[in-house]
């Protein structure tokens, strides 16, 4: 009788299993290139929110712009109060025709000036139509649900205080006093290209870790914007009305007709 050929398979090489070692080294490999990707990830998000600030920043040049042509080429400061010599009020936060919720008289105008001017922005620029465009990218209401003028949150775009009093107050003169602050008007402005309006204080889109290493969306007087590191501004000057404060973009070097870049 013919012999039956036995059909077995032949097995394979035999598989070897990942060493502890090897496994180690896979994790913190893998480890390493999503940190990587990460980091690259969150710089593509800052560029990115950058650009976005920077375009919030030309609208917010328009609307100084409107607001200058209507008011005799004064850039934004509030009236002085007819109740009480020497504040200034009344600011109404919220736009004509509302029940007023926010009505503030300030006895001085800094640091408060910097984030109050859309209060005097009513008649140029209505806060329902633009208040959106007036926080910084990334910035969360306390209601998302709620328009942010509503819930009386401030600007991230901050107004400098350079523009509201005379230049002297940062020349080193020391007989500066209260009567040179004031208006400030667009042809006192010596050096519009270089001279900062208004900026990102918050930059909401970065962590803050993060901060340091991405510059700065700046508008200047000119209506120009873009993004400038903040060790590369002048350095400021002391403010003698201010408590001799000394804040980057508002501090400016004599005032309206300095430079920051």
């Amino acid at each position: 009788m013919p012999q039956q050929r036995s059909h077995a398979h032949k097995k394979g090489p035999a598989r070897r299993a990942f060493t502890l070692t090897e496994l180690l080294v896979s994790i913190g490999v893998i480890s390493v290139l999503l940190a990587i990707s990460v980091g690259a990830l969150r710089g593509v998000r800052g560029t990115s929110m950058s650009t976005v600030s920077l375009n919030n920043l030309r609208g917010i040049g328009h609307v100084f712009g409107w607001y200058t042509q209507a008011n005799r080429d004064q850039y934004p400061f509030p009236p002085t109060s007819a109740d009480e010599p020497g504040t200034y009020g009344p600011l109404y936060f919220d736009p004509p025709g509302s029940t007023p919720t926010a009505n503030h008289y300030y006895s001085v105008l800094w640091p408060y000036m910097a984030y109050i001017w859309p209060a005097l922005m009513h008649d140029v620029a209505p806060w329902t139509e633009h208040y959106a465009s007036w926080l910084s990218p990334g910035k969360r209401l306390p209601d998302p649900d709620r328009p942010a003028w509503v819930q009386g949150v401030h600007t991230s775009y901050h107004y400098s205080n350079s523009f509201i009093a005379s230049p002297r107050v940062w020349s080193g003169d020391t007989t500066v006093t209260n009567a040179d602050v004031g208006p400030v008007r667009t042809p006192m402005v010596s050096h519009p290209s270089s001279k900062v309006l208004v900026f990102d204080a918050e930059r909401s889109y970065l962590l803050p870790d993060d901060a340091p290493k991405h510059p700065r969306p700046v508008l200047f007087a000119d209506g120009s914007a873009s993004l400038r590191h903040d060790e590369a501004a002048r350095p400021p000057a002391p403010n003698p009305l201010n408590n001799n404060s000394r804040r980057r973009y508002h501090d400016t070097p004599n005032g309206v007709q300095g430079q920051d870049f």
